[in-house]
């Protein structure tokens, strides 16, 4: 395994990696959650038998289904960081992306819910 730093040369050669990263890190993050998806829903279509032998075992496979992704993300980052850092730095700069799509529906959402609740308390008084 080569773990080099990779020299660039050109200014393309770095966008081809940071665009590598980007979007790789949303594919990679889609099929982690689909497989945690139909992984999970096998789980729960287990024939009544199975799953009583299985119970004591379900919480565990859940947690190791839900930390899976994120010791991936992680690892990989810190691969990239040692041998390719723009795709590194990609992957980082989706991570922020979607962290502030996240942050900006939940103030959305958390703005309509207000909105309802005073609107309801309002038509309740007295």
């Amino acid at each position: 395994m080569n773990l080099s730093r990779k020299t660039y040369s050109t200014r393309s050669e770095k966008t081809i990696d940071f665009i590598i990263g980007f979007v790789g890190w949303f594919v990679l993050n889609s099929a982690l959650g689909g497989v945690s998806y139909l992984v999970s829903n096998l789980l729960i279509m287990l024939p009544l038998d199975v799953s009583r032998v299985l119970s004591p075992a379900l919480p565990y496979v859940s947690l190791a289904l839900a930390c899976i992704p994120f010791l991936v993300n992680v690892g990989l980052i810190v691969f990239f960081a040692f041998t390719r850092y723009w795709i590194a730095l990609g992957a980082l700069g989706a991570l922020a992306a979607a962290l502030i799509v996240v942050i900006c529906i939940a103030v959305l959402i958390g703005g309509a819910c207000l909105a309802l609740i005073a609107g309801y308390s309002s038509m309740s008084g007295p």
